[in-house]
């Protein structure tokens, strides 16, 4: 979406969910359709973002984890084709 030179940026991320069902449907019947709503329950509150995010630390020990698995597969990979290099010729059920 582009703004005007004049506008700013947004504060806050537009809510979701079913916070916005009143908005909604006061638009539909606006717009002229027959709409009806039902609500049962208690509605519950959502878990703030910083709450639903992973923690900080989290990333830290899974970058390191390729740089030191990736060298150690491959070198399994050559260990391998070196040890088994003249006894396998071609697949058996063929």
């Amino acid at each position: 979406m582009l703004r005007g030179a004049d506008e700013t940026a947004p504060t806050a991320p537009p809510a979701s969910g079913l916070t916005l069902l009143g908005e909604l449907t006061a638009r539909a019947r606006a717009a002229g359709l027959d709409v009806r709503t039902r609500v049962t329950g208690t509605p519950a509150t959502a878990l703030p973002l910083a709450e639903r995010a992973a923690a900080p630390w989290t990333p830290a020990p899974l970058v390191p984890a390729p740089a030191v698995v990736t060298p150690l597969l491959v070198a399994v990979r050559a260990w391998v084709r070196y040890t088994f290099r003249g006894s396998v010729t071609g697949p058996s059920y063929l």
